[in-house]
């Protein structure tokens, strides 16, 4: 039997889900989770985007929608674990029940990963464990993989391994560039993000080791999208 549900706690389960953001780069799949919260797509609230590195476009993205915003660099403290602490401090400061990794660069180690085990989500461009590595778009392209995709899960200590939460895949098409196929990747990777939030806000997620169970989940391939639409 599955373990029991992911719980909410520290907020009231009929809350909107209070999400703490972690980003590096340009914010394409932070701008998805913001315009898709705001058209209810995920009963969520982001309550701080915090960046390690003040000139990344994902800050500016957050700040136009009238989100906090905090730059914690990296490079300001002696040690990862001091690191860490600060992200720590200013998640918990707002309550934060999950965690959202948007392409973000800089690795975490237990002192972030403890408090929120099960509630740290992150998005690979890839149908894990399928091209784990950096570059998995690239890859796919370079493979002649005939389909890729993204998955959700959440992370742990080694990174890539953590249970799979959800996961979608999309026809690579002979025309298709790295370019050209990342960009279908991220909106693809923006709805999964958005489903993942809306189940953890119901409390329908369960974990039992690296199996991930979803309550009234239907037929298993209800969990899984295929955008095979029309060529780019």
């Amino acid at each position: 039997m599955p373990d029991r549900p992911i719980e909410r706690a520290p907020c009231n389960a009929d809350s909107p889900l209070r999400l703490g953001v972690l980003v590096s780069g340009s914010g394409a799949v932070l701008q998805l989770l913001i315009d898709g919260i705001a058209q209810s797509a995920a009963p969520a609230t982001i309550e701080v985007v915090i960046g390690n590195r003040k000139e990344a476009l994902a800050l500016e993205r957050a700040r136009s929608a009238g989100l906090t915003t905090r730059v914690v660099p990296r490079e300001a403290f002696d040690s990862d674990d001091a690191y860490e602490t600060a992200l720590l401090e200013a998640l918990q400061t707002r309550d934060v029940e999950v965690v959202c990794l948007l392409d973000y660069d800089t690795l975490l180690g237990p002192i972030l990963l403890q408090p929120f085990k099960l509630r740290l989500l992150n998005l690979h461009l890839s149908l894990l464990p399928a091209f784990a590595s950096d570059g998995p778009v690239r890859q796919a392209v370079e493979h002649g993989a005939r389909i890729a995709g993204c998955t959700l899960y959440f992370v742990d200590e080694n990174r890539l391994t953590g249970p799979i939460l959800l996961q979608s895949a999309l026809y690579v098409w002979p025309e298709d560039s790295e370019e050209s196929l990342a960009v279908r990747l991220g909106l693809l990777g923006g709805r999964l993000y958005l489903r993942g939030l809306r189940l953890l806000a119901e409390g329908r997620v369960s974990v039992e080791g690296r199996r991930v169970a979803i309550a009234n989940a239907g037929k298993p391939d209800q969990c899984l999208e295929y955008a095979a639409a029309d060529p780019p």
